[in-house]
């Protein structure tokens, strides 16, 4: 993992308090932990790669402006690494 863990605590954090949860995922199973996932509602919202500069790979299938909150989050947090 390529983040700073108190960064990504208080990111995950930042995350619950807008009420969503997160999970650790990856599309590699070889490679488990490398993203961490958002959900709403138990569907996925967002996945944000704790390995590539922490870009963020949303799902904008069901995102509506309910999530705006959340994805300016993951767009901060990003762009402050």
């Amino acid at each position: 993992m390529n983040t700073d863990p108190e960064r990504l605590q208080k990111l995950i954090k930042d995350i619950e308090a807008l009420g969503y949860s997160t999970g650790y995922g990856s599309s590699n199973p070889s490679a488990p932990n490398q993203q961490l996932w958002v959900y709403k509602n138990g569907q996925l919202r967002a996945k944000v790669s704790l390995m590539l500069a922490n870009r963020v790979n949303t799902m904008f299938n069901g995102i509506g402006r309910n999530d705006q909150p959340l994805l300016e989050l993951l767009v901060n947090f990003s762009t402050s690494l």
